[in-house]
């Protein structure tokens, strides 16, 4: 089956989109607008449903309304601002795509699922939806629908006064107001509780490799980007829920229909550890700095860190309806490609860069033969 079939035969069951706390009302409703968007032809309309999606999607813990409106923002830069990165491509409508693409791996492929629930029961001691599922679905909604939110920063090398625009952007539609003594990127880094956005991914991956990614690319750019677009989107989304979180500490809210706890343990647990994932997601893009700081290790390990090894497989795989930003007539259509499950396995039947997927799986994944080329 291509990848639109399996996506619109696996959305039915039940428990695809949800844990066993949601409602029916919830469960039939996001069944409804996701077959409508598999099957939407027109890139415009796929955009405003995405947005749509992504907002109801980030609902039931009442941050649809403060990072689904950033995506357009994200749309906007990415299509009109000028830039010189001429490959660019866009990216909104392939952050919820990329979210299908990983709820689907999850129900098909049990190993993988298995180890994924089981890092969700390791690394928080208050899940955020009632169970390990839960926290999954929490998760992987932040780090799959927020994964390039940091794109427009990227595009703009280190053009302090088109970044900064790009922020001023975003504190607009969030109402916040940011430390204003600090340029560029350097504005996200400040976190309540005196902490460093930075800190807090090093303190997930127990590794500062990431802070030293950061930093050697802004000092070495690598084709002109000083800031990689992973980094920058976790540094976004830190930012963003921080400052809700400082505002709401300790108390649940009523939104819409549901109860919403701001317990810090939610912050530094669950949203960290999304953020953790969309801050690694891209680091094999730059192969000299990669080598020079992670040696020959793959830092997508599915036994190490499962919800990072999901984010970039299922990102990887997103390449239907991923047109370039300048020429929308340049995109891959869904029937080329086609994957299928075997026990503990993925399948790539089809692929447009078959080759390079290959290559890619070879040299950065440790998936312990979960993932077959044919």
């Amino acid at each position: 089956m291509d990848i639109v079939e399996l996506l619109k035969r696996d959305i039915q069951a039940e428990d695809f989109f949800f844990n066993s706390y949601s409602g029916a009302n919830e469960r039939e409703n996001l069944r409804k607008i996701v077959n409508e968007f598999l099957g939407c032809k027109d890139e415009r309309h796929r955009e405003t449903l995405s947005v749509i999606i992504t907002n109801y999607v980030l609902l039931p813990h009442a941050k649809g309304a403060e990072i689904a409106p950033l995506m357009d923002i994200l749309n906007m830069f990415e299509l009109f601002e000028n830039y010189e990165y001429d490959k660019n491509r866009k990216h909104m409508v392939h952050q919820l795509n990329t979210f299908l693409v990983g709820l689907l791996l999850y129900k098909n492929v049990g190993k993988l699922r298995k180890l994924i629930d089981q890092e969700m029961r390791n690394t928080t001691d208050c899940y955020s939806s009632g169970d390990p599922k839960g926290e999954f679905l929490f998760r992987w909604r932040l780090c799959s629908l927020c994964h390039d939110l940091g794109n427009g920063i990227s595009l703009f090398g280190n053009d302090k006064e088109k970044i900064d625009k790009y922020l001023f952007y975003l504190r607009l539609l969030t109402n916040e107001e940011w430390d204003s003594e600090a340029e560029g990127i350097e504005k996200l880094l400040p976190l309540d509780r005196r902490l460093n956005s930075l800190g807090v991914l090093a303190s997930v991956g127990k590794d500062p490799r990431l802070t030293v990614f950061f930093e050697e690319l802004k000092e070495n750019p690598y084709k002109n980007i000083y800031y990689d677009h992973g980094i920058a989107s976790a540094l976004i989304l830190l930012k963003v829920l921080d400052q809700i979180y400082e505002k709401l500490d300790g108390k649940t809210v009523y939104y819409k229909g549901h109860n919403v706890s701001f317990n810090r343990i939610y912050f530094d647990k669950s949203i960290a550890g999304s953020a953790y994932a969309i801050a690694v997601h891209n680091v094999d893009f730059y192969p000299e700095l990669y080598e020079r700081i992670w040696g020959k290790g793959k830092i997508f390990d599915v036994r190490k860190h499962p919800l990072v090894f999901l984010l970039k497989l299922s990102d990887l795989l997103q390449e239907w309806y991923k047109p370039k930003a300048a020429d929308e007539s340049d995109s891959v259509e869904p029937r080329d490609i086609e994957l299928d499950f075997r026990p503990g396995r993925i399948r790539v039947v089809r692929y447009p860069k078959k080759e390079e997927l290959a290559e890619k799986i070879s040299r950065f994944f440790n998936h312990e033969n979960m993932i077959e080329i044919m």
